[in-house]
């Protein structure tokens, strides 16, 4: 029985993350991907910052931040520069572009998320943000 309530939420979980993963891709258009947005993100949030940063933040490899920037820095959305104090330091910062394209897609994807979870109570989504932070802090 417990199996097969686990493997039907893994399912559900699967349905769910494709569904918003594809209706991301459709607000953010042909203009960026979901990587891309996430480098943004966090561009915006926490100002420059070192790839290394970047990749331990969303918990991938440096060679796919690297791949990322790179992309980002085509587009015109970041750019890379050397620190003053340290010439070996790169840092990636946001562009005037880029920052004004991150705030553009952040209050599209607000927008989105708050009707998606519009058919919850203010009760039902505390009772789902719990059961995240229980699963998030003994995941092994």
């Amino acid at each position: 029985m417990r199996k097969d309530k686990i493997i039907e939420l893994l399912n559900f979980h699967r349905q769910f993350y494709r569904t918003i993963r594809s209706d991301l891709q459709q607000i953010y258009g042909s203009a960026i991907n979901g990587n891309e947005f996430g480098v943004l993100r966090i561009l915006h949030n926490e100002g420059p910052q070192k790839a290394s940063a970047i990749s331990q933040e969303l918990k991938v490899s440096a060679s796919h931040i690297t791949n990322v920037t790179d992309i980002l820095v085509k587009k015109g959305y970041i750019t890379r520069r050397r620190t003053e104090n340290d010439r070996r330091v790169v840092e990636i910062t946001l562009t005037d572009e880029g920052e004004e394209l991150y705030v553009k897609l952040a209050e599209k994807r607000a927008e989105y998320f708050n009707t998606q979870f519009s058919i919850l109570s203010e009760e039902e989504l505390s009772l789902f943000n719990e059961l995240y932070k229980k699963l998030l802090a003994d995941w092994k």
